[in-house]
């Protein structure tokens, strides 16, 4: 939506700011930390000498939380190319978020969202520009809106409402 003036409001949920600091809380333990790195430095430097990049399950780019993982869709992928987290690893949200006002941009994260901290939405709403409003939810996760929580659906169905009445 930075990019393309179609989109007339923007909803982001459980988003991130930054993407080194999002993707490094992910891999914070120092094997995981070089396991991402490597993937990484691989995956870079066969696309450097013009190769196609390894591949990774999804959860070696973003682990999901076993408890968490019923939530995923078993028609989802699961196997990415490494360049898919070497693009979201180079691309910072925050850095694009101002060029969607004065559009309406919603942001809504869980409070206790232990794949994406809240800090990543608070940073995207630090950066983003008028009509930007920042919603942490408690007593939901980070799959919130498969969730059926009517505090939710409320919340996005009277925002909707605010910026694109019926009548």
């Amino acid at each position: 939506a930075a990019e393309d003036d179609r989109a007339k409001a923007v909803i982001a949920q459980g988003g991130w700011g930054d993407s080194h600091r999002f993707l490094g809380d992910l891999h914070s333990s120092p094997e995981e930390a070089k396991k991402f790195a490597d993937m990484i430095a691989d995956g870079r430097a066969k696309l450097a000498a013009g190769e196609e990049a390894p591949r990774a399950h999804r959860f070696d780019i973003v682990p999901i939380p076993e408890p968490l993982r019923a939530n995923i869709d078993e028609r989802s992928t699961f196997d990415f190319s490494v360049k898919t987290a070497i693009e979201t690893l180079d691309f910072c949200p925050q850095d694009h978020v101002a060029k969607v006002a004065p559009r309406p941009l919603m942001i809504i994260h869980a409070a206790s969202d232990i794949v994406v901290r809240p800090s990543g939405s608070m940073d995207l709403f630090a950066h983003a520009g008028e009509n930007a409003e920042l919603y942490i939810m408690a007593g939901v996760d980070h799959f919130m809106f498969g969730e059926n929580d009517p505090r939710v659906i409320n919340l996005v169905k009277d925002w909707i409402d605010k910026y694109f009445p019926a009548d």
